[in-house]
């Protein structure tokens, strides 16, 4: 018996570029640089993650909006 998932769709991931369009809160011109620097932020490796001091120093961060 094959069956199907309901509500699928609560299911697929979203890129964090799309998780930020859907908010509507950033530019389409801000979204891929706010992506790059949560990416960065979260990587599961953790030697491949920004430190705090990068983080604090990262351009997007300290760019006027």
């Amino acid at each position: 018996m094959v069956g199907k998932l309901h509500r699928i769709s609560e299911f697929f991931p979203v890129t964090i570029e799309e998780a930020l369009r859907n908010y509507k809160v950033l530019t389409e011109e801000e979204i891929r640089p706010a992506a790059e620097f949560i990416r960065s932020c979260v990587r599961l490796d953790p030697s491949e993650r920004l430190t705090a001091e990068e983080i604090v120093q990262h351009p997007w961060l300290s760019s006027p909006i």
